[in-house]
């Protein structure tokens, strides 16, 4: 990837305690975490990576389907979360608050940093 090129290196000194990689092309999406979450099990056996996604753009805000989709697929390939970027979209949609709740249905404790 060529996302945060040093940041594999980053990982292997143990410089990173939480690693979020900006993942905001919706069509390379999946493509783009994938690679990131391969490099995070070359570099680390501990999965400290969570991609950050694109809430709003502009005017524009994330079709709720499509974050349904990217959540779903966080889910499936076992990131740490992700972080939104926009997060404001939220104020603006209600359909976005609808999926953040099925999502987000339970308070969540914070990961431990350190083992």
């Amino acid at each position: 990837g060529t996302l945060m090129q040093c940041w594999p290196q980053w990982v292997r000194d143990g410089a990173v305690d939480l690693l979020t990689v900006q993942c905001y092309v919706t069509a390379n999406y999946e493509k783009d975490v994938d690679s990131q979450v391969a490099l995070m099990k070359k570099n680390s056996d501990k999965m400290i990576f969570q991609p950050a996604m694109i809430l709003k753009n502009g005017a524009a805000l994330l079709p709720a389907q499509l974050l349904s989709d990217e959540l779903c697929h966080n889910r499936k390939v076992g990131t740490l979360g992700e972080a939104q970027f926009w997060f404001e979209g939220l104020n603006e949609s209600e359909e976005a608050r609808r999926m953040f709740k099925l999502f987000y249905n339970s308070p969540v404790a914070f990961p431990s940093l350190t083992e």
